[in-house]
């Protein structure tokens, strides 16, 4: 790609998994002047009760399986974002915003979005004791529908290129 040739560069839900100094040189690199970083992440709302006994269903599941698994987030932009402060090097006018949202979800969906996380055990013994749990969290949380709503909140982090 030419250098200075993008008016907007995106990443939804995926950028702690992106080398993070690389990254944001090739995007400075290819971002026309005043052109647009947005950097996009969906968060369960932990102020909402099935939202954070959600959370920590998955973050259960994830330290089970942990060990086998490295953490590029630690060095990540979302760790910059949300342990130490918006910070994005050569970048300017710096802007967050938040929106919220919901989704109502069956055992079915509860599982496959535990599934979509990336982190979260996709066989054997962990992932058996998950799909309980979360049959456990259904019957608790679910609707007359056999529904659960999950509560998010959207961050978007937006910079521009100099």
């Amino acid at each position: 790609m030419e250098t200075s040739s993008v008016d907007l560069v995106t990443s939804f839900q995926a950028f702690h998994w992106f080398k993070f100094a690389k990254s944001l040189k090739e995007f400075r690199r290819i971002l026309k002047p005043g052109g647009r970083l947005a950097l996009i992440w969906s968060l369960w709302d932990q102020n909402d009760a099935a939202s954070r006994a959600y959370t920590q269903l998955i973050s259960e599941a994830y330290k089970a399986q942990e060990q086998s698994h490295s953490k590029p987030w630690l060095e990540s932009l979302q760790y910059q974002l949300f342990w130490r402060g918006f910070w994005l090097p050569d970048f300017k006018e710096f802007q967050q915003r938040s929106f919220s949202f919901t989704q109502e979800l069956d055992l079915t969906g509860l599982v496959g979005l535990a599934r979509s996380q990336g982190f979260t055990p996709s066989e054997g013994e962990a992932f058996e004791k998950l799909v309980l749990d979360l049959s456990k969290f259904c019957d608790r949380y679910c609707d007359a529908q056999g529904q659960v709503r999950l509560a998010y909140r959207t961050r978007l982090y937006l910079a521009t290129s100099p």
